[in-house]
């Protein structure tokens, strides 16, 4: 294995852990004070990173109504 595959695994194994890490403090929000979690979700979330990010500029109207017209 080469180093920078090795290195690829561990950042994906970085992320994954730090997504469970999210929904595990969640569910200690409630005994957290409020600034501690906002910085652990902070934390975990720039590990996880952002994955997609869709926009949309303009509604396509014509395409939405053919798209309609096809599923009748």
């Amino acid at each position: 294995m080469s180093l920078k595959r090795f290195w690829l695994f561990s950042e994906s194994i970085d992320r994954m852990n730090a997504e469970q890490d999210i929904r595990s403090s969640r569910v200690a929000a409630s005994v957290l004070d409020g600034d501690s979690y906002t910085e652990s979700m902070q934390s975990l979330s720039d590990t996880v990173g952002t994955v997609a990010v869709r926009i949309f500029l303009d509604k396509d109207s014509e395409s939405i109504e053919r798209l309609k017209q096809l599923m009748i």
